[in-house]
C-alpha cells in the first residue's frame, strides 16, 4: 500500500469464487488511493474494464484468466513498440560453467 500513489497502475484479477468479493474491496480502495485500477473480472462484474472468460467451474477459471493474460500483454507490448522477445535489461539465456 506504501507504493499506491496518485495514477499507480495496478491490474487487479478478480474471478469468480470466495476470493471475488475482497479483490473487488481491495480495487476499490485501492482506486480511492489515487490508484490507475484496471480490473479485470468476468463481465457482469460492477466496474470490470477487462471482461475475463469463465468457465462451467468457478475453481477453473483462474486457468482460462492467466492465459488470455499472456497475449494482451503481448499485444500490448508491441503496440507500445516494445518487442516482449527481447526485454530491456534481461537475457533469456543464462550461461553457467
Amino acid at each position: 500500500m506504501a507504493l499506491v500513489d496518485d495514477g499507480y497502475p495496478i491490474l487487479v484479477f478478480a474471478p469468480r469464487g470466495p476470493a471475488q468479493p475482497g479483490l473487488l474491496a481491495l480495487a476499490d480502495e485501492l482506486a480511492r488511493r489515487g490508484a490507475r485500477v484496471l480490473l479485470a473480472a468476468p463481465s457482469d462484474t460492477p466496474g470490470v474494464q477487462l471482461p475475463i472468460f469463465s468457465t462451467d467451474a468457478e475453481d477453473l477459471d483462474p486457468i482460462p484468466l492467466v492465459q488470455s493474460f499472456y497475449p494482451m500483454v503481448e499485444a500490448l507490448a508491441r503496440e507500445r513498440g516494445l518487442d516482449p522477445d527481447r526485454p530491456r535489461h534481461l537475457a533469456k539465456i543464462t550461461l553457467t560453467h
